[in-house]
């Protein structure tokens, strides 16, 4: 870990970063590198923390594929939800410029827990952000990107890889 000064603070964040992505007619690339496809029609949990180490802030990110014009066997990420300090953040295709928390229609930008999660807009994706490093961006249309720090190595279930 690095520690760097922010907000008057000295905050020590994981020097590594892994990202996993679901995006298309499903692809998914998991953390530790490794590609893969997967068509199914369900909720998918891309990236929970799982283990028992206390000093983690516990998370789940899930995936919902469906499936998109006539090809039935062709399924894509159409809305992400991310549970995080007791709340629930869902970003669902075309809703642009919003997310669903805890059912409730939001406008963005919304800021949750005294700041700890940040939910935003940035170019066409809405963009989560946790005060742990935990990052989930979801383009409202069919890619799905998730950041997460190395303090989470060997805590992490879900089709990101464990």
């Amino acid at each position: 870990e690095r520690c760097k000064w922010k907000d008057g603070k000295a905050k020590c964040v994981p020097s590594l970063v892994a990202t996993c992505w679901g995006w298309g007619d499903p692809h998914y690339h998991t953390f530790d590198g490794l590609d893969f496809d997967f068509q199914g029609t369900c909720t998918y949990t891309m990236a929970e923390s799982c283990g028992n180490d206390t000093r983690l802030v516990p998370f789940k990110v899930e995936g919902k594929n469906d499936i998109r014009g006539g090809v039935k066997s062709v399924s894509y990420v159409t809305l992400t939800n991310i549970k995080v300090y007791g709340q629930q953040v869902t970003v669902r295709q075309k809703e642009v410029g919003k997310v669903r928390v805890n059912g409730v229609l939001t406008l963005l930008p919304v800021s949750l827990e005294d700041g700890k999660v940040q939910v935003f807009q940035s170019g066409l994706s809405a963009v989560l952000e946790t005060d742990f490093g935990l990052r989930v961006t979801y383009d409202w249309n069919w890619h799905l990107l998730i950041d997460l720090p190395s303090s989470y190595y060997k805590h992490t279930c879900g089709l990101c890889g464990n």
